[in-house]
């Protein structure tokens, strides 16, 4: 096992038996809580797509947090703490690395490193960063290697926000091209997106922030859809 994977498992472990150890006693709803008040939550998003009463909100200190509504369960509250990217901090799988890519200790493992942008002039000048992840996006649409695409565009009620959306068309890329550096749900309807691929037989691409995909690969433990569907 890699060094940087037993460095993370160690600390993954202690967050968990500190978190534990917080949580004795506690109801559902006050678990969820306590991972917002202790300031473990990033707002990804991922809690509202596993219960009905989640929602992802706007709250005092201009992040959107989990705001519940009736009673949660533990099985559920289980799922949370199991996926949710602020209680649990593990890399990418030993079985995944390749064993030949390098380990950095902060960055973790590094594969290949590039610099590029989109040869596209409409898409470089258009997206952020010289539209890379917008011309992969493209690509992968118009290759049929993805059905749709799972990421963010601008909020139409907050502009300074992020909102999650579905891409299934260039029109669709293009018009959420661009970072988004304010607050940004972008799992909440993750399930949702699931639910559709494996219906239809579908694939589909994941485009987030490193937190969130980090929430993915930890759904994807309990989850096989998502490495079923999910690029």
């Amino acid at each position: 096992m890699p060094k940087w994977w037993s460095r993370a498992a160690r600390i993954c472990k202690t967050v968990q038996a500190h978190l534990n150890k917080l949580q004795q006693g506690l109801s559902a709803n006050q678990r969820l809580q306590q991972i917002v008040t202790h300031g473990m939550c990033i707002g990804c998003g991922i809690c509202e797509s596993l219960s009905d009463n989640i929602s992802v909100e706007l709250v005092h200190n201009g992040f959107e947090r989990p705001l519940v509504s009736g009673e949660l369960d533990d099985k559920t509250m289980d799922t949370i703490t199991a996926v949710c990217p602020g209680t649990r901090l593990e890399g990418l799988p030993p079985s995944l690395t390749d064993p030949d890519a390098q380990t950095d200790p902060v960055w973790g493992v590094i594969q290949e490193n590039y610099l590029a942008y989109s040869a596209d002039p409409e898409v470089r000048h258009l997206a952020s960063t010289g539209g890379l992840l917008t011309g992969l996006a493209l690509y992968l649409l118009d290759s049929g290697e993805c059905d749709f695409i799972v990421h963010a565009r601008a909020s139409e009620q907050h502009p300074s926000f992020g909102e999650p959306c579905i891409s299934r068309n260039r029109a669709d890329v293009l018009h959420a091209a661009g970072s988004r550096y304010g607050p940004t749900a972008t799992l909440r309807h993750i399930h949702a997106a699931l639910d559709e691929a494996q219906q239809q037989q579908l694939q589909f691409a994941f485009i987030g922030t490193p937190c969130d995909v980090s929430a993915l690969r930890n759904l994807a433990r309990i989850d096989p859809r998502v490495d079923q569907h999910c690029q």
